[in-house]
């Protein structure tokens, strides 16, 4: 099983973060909650169809790789009990940072 989760500021964003942040509204003041889940939901069914069980990963990978930002540039992973530092330099063939 995976659980999978992310966090879309629509309305408003934290102002005192480490990194970083803004709202979508900031961009497009008429997007609403609704438009983005029904976004968010019609493109993660569209990638787990591409997924296919695996077999399209490298095509999703590709696809991410070519819309980061960041390759080369200095990174800071906050794991539970470490902090790492390094380069960005992507991700390989098996998803691995």
């Amino acid at each position: 099983n995976i659980v999978i989760g992310c966090g879309v500021n629509i309305v408003a964003h934290p102002q005192d973060t480490p990194y970083p942040a803004m709202h979508l509204n900031e961009k497009n003041s008429a997007l609403t909650t609704q438009e983005m889940f029904q976004y968010l939901a019609e493109n993660f069914a569209r990638t787990l169809d591409e997924w296919d069980s695996g077999r399209g990963k490298a095509s999703i990978r590709d696809y991410w790789i070519a819309h980061t930002r960041g390759i080369g540039q200095a990174i800071i992973i906050n794991l539970a009990t470490e902090r790492l530092e390094g380069v960005f330099e992507g991700i390989d063939a098996d998803g691995v940072l």
